[in-house]
C-alpha cells in the first residue's frame, strides 16, 4: 500500500496588486510615434533593472570577482547585441547607393 505525502501548506505570499490597465494605442499611429511609445517604456524598463543589479553592489550581498565578471560580461554581451540591432534597423531604412 502506498503513502501519501502530507499536503503542503498553502503559499503564504500576498496577492499581486491589480495590473495598471494599458494605454489605449491609437489606431492610426504612426512608426515614428511607435517608435517613441515603446523607446521610452523599454529603456526605462532597462534602466531600472540595470539599476537593481548595481544594487547587489551593496554591504548586504557577498560575491566574488568571477560572478561579477560574468554578470558584466552577460550586461556587456546584451547591450552590444541590442545596439547591433537597433542601429541596423536605422541603417536598413537609410538609402543605399545608387548611379
Amino acid at each position: 500500500m502506498a503513502t501519501k505525502k502530507p499536503a503542503t501548506p498553502a503559499a503564504t505570499t500576498a496577492p499581486k496588486a491589480p495590473r495598471k490597465p494599458r494605454d489605449p494605442i491609437p489606431a492610426n499611429e504612426s512608426k515614428a510615434d511607435k517608435f517613441k511609445r515603446l523607446a521610452g517604456k523599454r529603456v526605462n524598463k532597462a534602466l531600472n533593472g540595470i539599476r537593481g543589479i548595481g544594487n547587489l553592489g551593496g554591504g548586504g550581498y557577498e560575491s566574488t570577482a568571477e560572478q561579477r565578471e560574468k554578470i558584466e560580461k552577460a550586461l556587456n554581451d546584451a547591450l552590444a547585441a541590442a545596439l547591433d540591432l537597433l542601429n541596423r534597423a536605422r541603417s536598413a531604412s537609410e538609402p543605399g547607393f545608387t548611379l
